[in-house]
This record gives C-alpha cells, structure tokens and sequence, in this order.
C-alpha cells in the first residue's frame, strides 16, 4: 500500500515492516499510522519515514486509545488476549466495532486484542 502511494525510498524496510505489524493488517489502520509517520519524519526534518517516526506515530495511536477504553474494556480484553475469543455480547461487539479487538479468520476464527493496544493492558 505505501509503495502504491509514495516512492519506496521514502520509508527504510525496518520502518515499513513494523508499520504493516502495527496495523495488523487492517487497511485503514496502515494508511493512518503511515500517515502519522510521515508527518512525524516532516516535523522531525528528516527526508524519509525511519523506525523513530513509526514509533511515534503508533506511541499516538496507542495514546487515542487510552483515551478511549474504559477500565471495564481493558479488563475484557486482557481476557480476549488470554483466551482469543469473545462471547457474543453488547461488551464485546463495542471492542470489535473500535477495534481494539480484532477477528482474524485463517484456519478458524480468533480474537485479539490490536497491537497498538497491547502496551496499555501491559503496564496495569
């Protein structure tokens, strides 16, 4: 996706790599946390997104979603993390919907929890 939009050498192969692990893989989340990156790299003067403009850019994501989670949600999702599943409920469906959880389907279906917001269920 960021080559189809911007040269390849505007971002080192580190940096893109943990830009598409931070999205995990949902489209939207790249484009958004590629966007932050290259406005961290314009701000900081550099000529090229690297692995600190990434860095920061997910430390924003995961700041959005501090803001966002209650204590009742994190607890849910330390128990999604732990077991990757959900329960089909009212709870869990919002975790779903702000992405904070995440369906991933390959040989079944599983849960877990995004990974920009993985820090924060790691320091309580």
């Amino acid at each position: 996706i960021f080559t189809k939009r911007a040269a390849p050498d505007l971002i080192d192969a580190t940096a893109l790599r943990r830009l598409a692990l931070s999205s995990s893989g949902i489209p939207r989340e790249f484009v958004a946390i590629a966007q932050t990156s290259c406005l961290e790299a314009r701000k900081a003067g550099r000529e090229s997104v690297d692995e600190t403009c990434v860095s920061n850019a997910i430390a924003n994501r995961t700041r959005e979603y501090d803001v966002l989670l209650t204590p009742e949600q994190r607890g849910l999702l330390k128990k999604v993390r732990e077991n990757k599943r959900i329960t089909n409920d009212k709870d869990h469906r919002a975790l779903l919907h702000n992405l904070s959880a995440l369906e991933y389907r390959n040989s079944g279906v599983w849960y877990d929890v995004h990974p920009v917001v993985a820090p924060l269920l790691d320091r309580e």
